[in-house]
């Protein structure tokens, strides 16, 4: 199994960076008061948008924001999504100890877990088999996300 670094910068949610051997291979910024974000990973950009106001549906564009390539649909707790993402179906859950991590996984098992520290969860990793870098983006958004949405409870 495959691991990468993630660590969050800033306020609570505003930036995240992917590292390879303290190399940046991807970069998520996000609205600290909005769900609104956008990222890059290893040539794939992707756009989270909200579809309105208090909708439970995040919408997954291109980074121009003409072709949708996905959507996110949370659960009421915000400690589970299902994903449908470039025709294919994930879901992501809140994972361990006070919820200190999540999990992405496709129809055939887990592709995707990711560890945050206890303490403050301002960073972890992303350990995974194979996975598309934009599976990384929306693991990492909806793991970002979690975290604001606790902040902000």
């Amino acid at each position: 199994m495959d691991t990468l670094k993630w660590r969050l910068k800033g306020i609570p949610g505003s930036e995240a960076v992917i590292l390879q051997d303290r190399l940046l291979v991807g970069l998520l910024k996000a609205s600290p008061w909005s769900s609104s974000a956008y990222g890059e990973m290893r040539g794939r950009m992707l756009r989270f948008d909200r579809k309105s106001f208090g909708s439970a549906t995040i919408l997954i564009r291109s980074i121009e924001g003409d072709a949708e390539r996905g959507r996110i649909r949370l659960g009421l707790s915000g400690s589970r999504a299902e994903i449908l993402l470039d025709g294919s179906k994930y879901s992501w859950k809140k994972v361990g100890w006070l919820n200190s991590g999540s999990v992405l996984e496709d129809e055939e098992g887990e592709v995707l877990r990711i560890t945050g520290d206890r303490f403050l969860g301002r960073s972890g990793s992303l350990q995974f088999e194979y996975s598309d870098p934009a599976v990384f983006l929306v693991g990492l958004y909806l793991e970002v996300q979690a975290k604001k949405w606790k902040a902000y409870r």
